[in-house]
């Protein structure tokens, strides 16, 4: 058996090549919300900037439209990850790969698949109150 090209490995899991990848799943699981209709809110992604994914959440209440939003830019270090309305910071990640070889985020010491970065992000806007 070859050896394992870590190298290789690790050049794919380059921090622009996971942002491009965590746009497609953002994108996936904003359509899935939208999709159920959670809350009667409707849910938007925006990914104009390059370097910026924005996923929205607006409800309707009688006449005013109340919004939310999570920003997800990438920096030459890491993803940051904030709520748009407090601009609290509401983590970091970075992209590593894990024992077997696999492409993960890390956040806090701790290795997350893309899902599970979009469930911790987004988990809120689609399920919280507004």
């Amino acid at each position: 058996m070859g050896a394992f090209n870590w190298v290789a490995a690790r050049q794919s899991c380059s921090l622009a090549q996971v942002f491009q990848t965590l746009k497609e799943v953002l994108d996936s699981d904003v359509k899935a919300a939208q999709g159920l209709g959670i809350l009667g809110a409707e849910f938007k992604i925006n990914t104009d900037a390059t370097n910026k994914i924005i996923v929205g959440r607006s409800q309707n209440c009688g006449v005013a439209v109340t919004g939310n939003a999570v920003v997800f830019e990438l920096t030459p270090t890491e993803i940051r990850v904030k709520d748009s309305r407090t601009e609290q910071h509401l983590f970091s990640a970075r992209p590593s790969l894990d024992i077997v070889g696999e492409c993960l985020l890390e956040i806090d010491g701790q290795p997350y698949q893309l899902w599970q970065v979009s469930r911790k992000a987004l988990e809120d806007l689609f399920f919280g109150q507004v």
